[in-house]
């Protein structure tokens, strides 16, 4: 039995966390809400796919076209225990507040006890609606991952690329150091990232690879428009064992997160 969380002055109360405890944006819930304990989750295991099938006249079965990933669903089932009812609505205002808090991206950080080098990024999406005449009751709530996969912690290097579990990655993050030159390229194997401007020797320019845009500056100045093309951008894939090299540009950092199903 895991005992209540009582989080006022003088209040008696232990908690034990239960193995998974859940983590938003860096704090576990259990300690945010009184009276608040998690029972447990389910999502975490299998991903759901979407499979495309082409039905074929005159013969059995079909023609497989392909299959992705779905969105991530995760439920958590969870006890509340108050006081008085007054006690209670103030919970779940701040409830309510803390589940919606989104980061900058308006998703939710979200990490377990037991996976804690591993983040999710999800919404809430609903909940169950228990009982309002009880002060103590069981519900759920759901979180949407519109990326179903789960992200190492930041990692960085010079230029090798290392990783554990997933095939390939884009990177976080990329910073180089400029030469007095028009041009530079930064590689990795056949995959090119050409800039062609005027540049001068220690400079930096950084690439930020983020989920809707890719950000290049050179000493705080917007450059995407000195990129000669834009097609590896998307494609610029890490592989486990990959070095990042510079033609005319010292690589300086590379960010990455191990990518994990």
């Amino acid at each position: 039995m895991y005992s209540y969380n009582r989080l006022k002055s003088g209040d008696n109360y232990h908690r034990d966390q239960p193995s998974d405890d859940m983590m938003i944006n860096g704090e576990y819930l259990s300690e945010l809400l009184n009276g608040y304990r998690q029972l447990h989750v389910s999502g975490r295991f299998l991903i759901d796919q979407d499979v495309d099938i082409t039905t074929i006249p005159m013969r059995a079965g079909g023609w497989f076209n392909y299959a992705t990933d779905k969105v991530r669903t995760v439920e958590i089932k969870y006890q509340m225990q108050a006081d008085t009812s007054e006690e209670l609505r103030d919970t779940y205002a701040e409830f309510n507040r803390i589940i919606k808090q989104g980061q900058q991206d308006g998703l939710l950080e979200i990490r377990f006890k037991d996976e804690l080098d591993w983040e999710y990024r999800g919404v809430f999406s609903s909940s169950d609606a228990p009982p309002e005449q009880a002060l103590s009751f069981t519900g759920s709530f759901t979180l949407i991952m519109p990326d179903p996969y789960k992200y190492g912690r930041l990692q960085q290097s010079t230029g090798y690329i290392t990783m554990a579990n997933a095939d390939e990655v884009l990177p976080s993050k990329i910073v180089v150091t400029t030469q007095q030159t028009p041009t530079f390229s930064i590689f990795n194997g056949d995959l090119e990232i050409p800039f062609v401007g005027s540049y001068a020797s220690g400079g930096t320019v950084t690439l930020e690879f983020g989920d809707d845009e890719i950000k290049i500056d050179y000493n705080g100045r917007n450059i995407l428009s000195e990129l000669r093309w834009k097609n590896d951008l998307e494609v610029f894939y890490l592989k486990r064992g990959d070095t990042i090299t510079g033609e005319n540009c010292t690589v300086r950092s590379v960010e990455w997160r191990d990518k994990r199903q």
